[in-house]
């Protein structure tokens, strides 16, 4: 089966240390969270490595060796943080993909991977059920994307997943979610690892010219 791979690369970034702090301060609603509602951790778990909403994640969560995280730990660290972050994000905002959008998506990705003639049928359907499959995901990724490029703006780079991934805008949704206690990491060297990715200087930065939100990717003649 002819697969669209996928490669989301997401790692950490580097901002002034912050001490763990187990009592947040009152915020605005922010997607729908209440910082003055957060209880303490439970001590029969041990020390969280940080916290997400209401929950705190700990080191058997992440399938960590030990509270100070290797970086591929911090990266599963990350993909946890974030991608929770991203679907409430989207769910708040009613983001959702169409069954046209889908179909816009699968019949591009048939432009981008020919069907190989040789191939069965079964396999040329399985191929259209797999693009359908991820089509969904890349719609609403492409929207939010659109909409946190729009109200943050910042570096846009390019991506073999996602030639317009605003790592920029990224950076600054996720400041703005520290800042209202949305999460915390409470060690400082595994904060530093779950922004290094948002903060360094990225290879392959798309020059403002050439950004597009206005349209899907996959739908650009470029």
């Amino acid at each position: 089966m002819q697969q669209f791979v996928i490669v989301l690369l997401v790692l950490g970034v580097v901002l002034p240390t912050q001490a763990a702090d187990t009592q947040p301060k009152p915020s605005n609603d922010v997607l729908g969270f209440d910082a003055t509602k957060v209880r303490p951790a439970d001590p029969k778990k041990g020390d969280p490595i940080a916290r997400l909403f209401y929950d705190y994640i700990y080191v058997s969560d992440l399938e960590a060796a030990s509270s100070k995280l290797t970086d591929d730990e911090a990266r599963r660290l990350t993909g946890k943080i974030f991608g929770e972050l991203r679907q409430r994000y989207m769910d708040r905002h009613k983001i959702t993909a169409t069954p046209e959008e889908i179909q816009q998506f699968v019949a591009a990705m048939n432009r981008l991977s020919p069907a190989d003639d040789h191939a069965s049928e079964a396999r040329k359907k399985d191929d259209q059920l797999g693009f359908k499959a991820i089509g969904e995901q890349f719609v609403k990724g492409w929207k939010l994307d659109r909409m946190l490029y729009k109200k943050y703006g910042g570096t846009v780079i390019f991506q073999q997943g996602n030639p317009f991934e605003p790592v920029g805008a990224y950076r600054k949704f996720l400041e703005e979610m520290e800042k209202a206690k949305v999460f915390e990491i409470y060690d400082p060297d595994n904060r530093q690892k779950f922004w290094h990715y948002f903060v360094r200087k990225h290879p392959f930065q798309v020059p403002a010219k050439d950004i597009n939100f206005d349209t899907p990717w996959w739908m650009q003649k470029k």
